[in-house]
């Protein structure tokens, strides 16, 4: 959101000043710049927070009405909080743009803010929060209006107050602006001062320097829709490594967006929504041949934490499902986030083992939707006679997967059958191929010549609908 700054004397127009430092003629500038971007992006919507330079003896009523008169096609554009009776909050952007409110303009001085006859502008007090600014130490963070009052101060509105957080330095330093700015300053910043702020809010505004230094759009993506916070440590101790927003789906390679490669050990959900999927690997191309994790929401996750990648886990919240070859705690070198996953948008995977249990490094893993008869002795994908037991994620119901010692698939030598009863909402380990029995998942039958484990050969498997 733009910060402008007013100033004005008898001889000459109001000007956007910073300090007593020129920016142009107000009128001028938000006809040819802001207009026209509204033109050009007609799903924007802009905040703007006016503060009126040297006091309110420096701009009149009168002197605001007349420059902002200069620009109808600005003031019919602007928020007006009457329009909005029978809301019990502040409208969602989408009502906005939809009734031609696309700009919010918010001023310090209560005295020019006020409903004119054609337009409204609002006071910054009653309506939002503030920290002083000036200050970027992440253990400070004192008021400068709005602190433990959730309600805006407007007639006949009970809406949430807005949150505006300063978080920049007396004079900008582009030599500190990284550290200012990065996730373990600003981010742990933004939580201290949401405590402090007392709105049960986190920040709606962030007021920075060098807004394309550090990791301020990761951590504003983040704060708007929800994301994955990466950190060093286990348990989400040490450094944060990046953060990733949960909004939109995307891949992020190691090294990019800040996401620096072989570092990540565990993840923080912070306001995921439901229905969202994230796969971290190991392989820089998603190999499914080597370690890899996959986590999917079941429903919004306000603030939780996976302690290691190393795991499975199935809460009332999130499934996380943890592939094993050689470890990935650390060695995440590829992240995958897929958002509003459908009800039936799952992958079905069959990850072979050199060990019983899921255990020991990945054989390979087969994932066709259409299914395949696949020769071990023949494949570069599958060592033969290696797999010893098999890893089922999010397989359907009436799936069926073969093992046999012949890699002809001859039944005349050991093979086993297993069917899926029901769907598998996350993972399941048939922990050996030698022995028979069944449960409320899966049927798995063996038929013994002289031992299966560690002599697969080939696999023969199709997929029920999915």
């Amino acid at each position: 959101y733009p910060l402008c700054a007013l100033a004005v004397s008898d001889e000459r127009p109001v000007e956007l000043t910073h300090a007593y430092d020129n920016a142009g003629i107000f009128w001028e500038r938000m006809q040819k710049e802001v207009v026209r971007f509204l033109n050009e992006n007609p799903l924007a919507v802009l905040w703007f927070d006016i503060e009126v330079t040297g006091g309110k003896d420096k701009l009149s009523r009168d002197q605001f009405e007349r420059a902002m008169d200069r620009i109808p096609d600005f003031t019919n554009k602007m928020f007006n909080p009457t329009f909005w009776p029978d809301h019990n909050e502040w409208p969602t952007l989408r009502e906005l743009i939809t009734a031609g409110q696309r700009i919010i303009v918010v001023i310090d001085q209560g005295t020019i803010a006020q409903e004119y006859e054609k337009f409204t502008v609002l006071k910054r007090s009653h309506v939002t929060a503030e920290n002083m600014w000036a200050v970027t130490d992440k253990n400070s963070c004192d008021e400068r209006h709005g602190y433990n009052s959730e309600k805006i101060n407007i007639s006949g509105k009970k809406w949430s107050r807005l949150f505006t957080m300063n978080h920049f330095g007396t004079l900008g330093n582009a030599v500190q602006a990284p550290n200012d700015n990065n996730w373990d300053g600003l981010f742990e910043r933004i939580l201290f001062c949401t405590k402090k702020a007392g709105i049960g809010s986190y920040p709606n505004f962030l007021a920075v320097d060098f807004v394309t230094v550090g990791d301020v759009q990761e951590i504003a993506e983040v704060l708007t829709d929800g994301g994955f916070i990466f950190y060093e440590g286990n348990g989400a101790t040490q450094n944060i490594v990046c953060g990733i927003g949960a909004g939109t789906s995307r891949i992020v390679k190691g090294g990019e967006k800040g996401c620096e490669n072989d570092e990540a050990r565990s993840v923080r959900m912070f306001n995921v929504p439901a229905n969202t999927r994230l796969q971290v690997f190991d392989s820089p191309d998603g190999s499914l041949s080597d370690d890899f994790n996959i986590l999917r929401t079941t429903r919004k996750i306000e603030d939780e934490s996976i302690h290691s990648f190393e795991q499975d886990l199935n809460t009332n919240s999130f499934s996380s499902i943890f592939l094993r070859n050689n470890g990935l705690d650390g060695k995440v070198s590829l992240f995958k986030v897929t958002a509003n996953v459908g009800q039936g948008d799952t992958t079905p995977l069959i990850v072979f083992y050199e060990g019983n249990g899921a255990r020991q490094n990945i054989v390979c893993t087969l994932s066709h939707s259409r299914g395949e008869s696949l020769n071990f002795k023949n494949s570069g994908d599958c060592d033969n006679d290696e797999a010893r037991s098999v890893k089922l994620i999010e397989v359907p119901a009436d799936s069926e997967i073969k093992v046999y010692d012949n890699p002809d698939g001859s039944t005349r030598d050991d093979y086993t059958v297993i069917k899926v009863l029901s769907d598998i909402p996350g993972g399941y380990i048939v922990h050996s191929f030698e022995r028979s029995y069944s449960d409320s998942y899966v049927t798995v039958q063996f038929h013994r010549h002289n031992g299966l484990d560690g002599k697969v050969s080939r696999a023969i498997y199709s997929f029920g609908a999915h």
